[in-house]
């Protein structure tokens, strides 16, 4: 029991992103997650590529379809934070 201010305060004080043990998870299930999303990632980048490739597209060369999952590779890439120097 506390006035509206105590809550938001209680509410600031709280971490933006939260962990497993939050909700009474292991803390390895951050990195099941984390395996789980790069699988979808991936798979979707294959199966757009086959796709394109079931549509017809032109090969000469760099393939159209490959055009675009290198595109959207290297739109995901830019947003990724710089590789962290383990040495």
């Amino acid at each position: 029991d506390g006035d509206h201010e105590s809550y938001l305060n209680h509410i600031r004080s709280l971490p933006l992103e939260g962990s497993p043990a939050m909700v009474g998870l292991h803390p390895n299930a951050r990195i099941n997650y984390t395996i789980d999303e790069a699988e979808k990632l991936y798979s979707g980048l294959l199966n757009m590529q086959a796709g394109l490739q079931q549509q017809g597209q032109h090969e000469q060369g760099e393939s159209e379809e490959d055009s675009t999952v290198i595109t959207v590779a290297r739109d995901i890439l830019s947003r990724m934070p710089p590789n962290f120097d383990v040495e």
